[in-house]
């Protein structure tokens, strides 16, 4: 019984490592890739918006979906859904001003994406800074 332990738990190892969803440092500490963060990070994120949970439930839940987004930017400071996501969720929370700030450092990364543009866009109309919109939008 116990040596199936020890081989299931090798095997599990294995396999992650092998999709690279984790990758082992020299130093023995685990560091996982910003695509994993930003799954995790999203998962997070939509927990925290349920109306069913409670208040501080939902407030942990923001909070931890923002440091994953935020990890995920120091991994790979290139990975353009981490910042999305990081801006969705500063949208999400009524924050349009920190949404805006994300988005125009994804607009570093990726300045020719229209979905980005448009997000842009739609995150200055509800700052009411309409004729900034209009030149994102256009």
């Amino acid at each position: 019984m116990d040596g199936r332990k020890v081989v299931l738990t090798g095997l599990s190892l294995a396999c992650l490592l092998a999709t690279g969803c984790v990758t082992v440092p020299h130093r023995g500490a685990t560091t996982h890739k910003a695509t994993t963060l930003v799954a995790f990070a999203d998962l997070q994120s939509a927990g925290g918006f349920k109306a069913n949970s409670d208040a501080e439930t939902r407030s942990m839940l923001q909070h931890e979906a923002q440091l994953a987004y935020l990890e995920a930017i120091k991994v790979d400071p290139r990975h353009l859904p981490a910042y999305l996501g990081l801006a969705r969720l500063h949208k999400a929370k009524g924050d349009h001003v920190a949404a805006l700030g994300v988005y125009q450092q994804a607009l570093d990364l990726e300045g020719r994406n229209a979905g980005l543009w448009h997000e842009v866009g739609m995150t200055q109309c509800k700052l009411k800074k309409y004729d900034d919109a209009v030149v994102s939008l256009n």
